[in-house]
């Protein structure tokens, strides 16, 4: 006498198969693994350090991630400069742009810095959740200062106190970030790790 055939309902949970990684992905993970390896790709905090301050240094546009009060998001280049201590970030927008009208309402931002013209799958950037604002009056000379210094360096112009007040086109912005990370190169799918650019 032949068994009726069961439906999927009926059968044991504990009798269902794990799922299994294919074996396409961990043969890529392996492989990313081997040349890591190979490479020599290091994890060192100290490396990843400096590795994220020459990124910072050799680009000259940052990302800027906004977003409206309703939490509309907003991503926009911008030419920046950049504090001794990678802390501060400086650059110049009008205050009508998207960008500035969501900072002042929403200063919380997220800024990425990264080469896009490197090899597929050698990428690395820099990435940092930031406070940014317009720059008060008390703080024009410094980050005027900070700001020409990097765009004479580069062809750009200096801008003067009297050329980024009210009622000027142009406002000074700053954002303080708060903390630094990169990609994890540890042949695992894409997450980051906290950098430390101290000292």
């Amino acid at each position: 006498m032949s068994r009726p055939a069961r439906s999927p309902s009926d059968r044991s949970p504990s009798r269902s198969r794990p799922r299994r990684r294919s074996s396409a992905g961990a043969s890529w993970v392996a492989r990313v693994r081997v040349r890591l390896i190979e490479e020599g790709d290091s994890m060192d905090p100290k490396d990843l350090g400096t590795t994220a301050k020459e990124i910072i240094d050799a680009n000259l546009y940052m990302v800027l991630g906004t977003a409206d009060e309703k939490g509309l998001p907003w991503a926009t280049p911008v030419y920046f400069a950049v504090s001794d201590d990678y802390r501060e970030f400086f650059w110049v927008s009008s205050p009508e742009a998207t960008h500035s009208r969501n900072i002042a309402a929403r200063p919380q931002i997220g800024i990425v810095i990264f080469n896009s013209q490197v090899p597929i799958g050698t990428g690395q950037g820099v990435y940092m959740p930031a406070v940014a604002e317009e720059v008060a009056d008390a703080g024009l000379e410094q980050a005027l200062a900070i700001y020409s210094q990097r765009s004479l360096a580069h062809g750009g112009t200096v801008f003067t106190e009297e050329e980024v007040r009210d009622a000027d086109p142009l406002h000074m912005y700053r954002a303080t970030a708060s903390g630094h990370s990169m990609l994890a190169k540890d042949g695992l799918p894409d997450h980051r790790i906290v950098v430390d650019l101290g000292g």
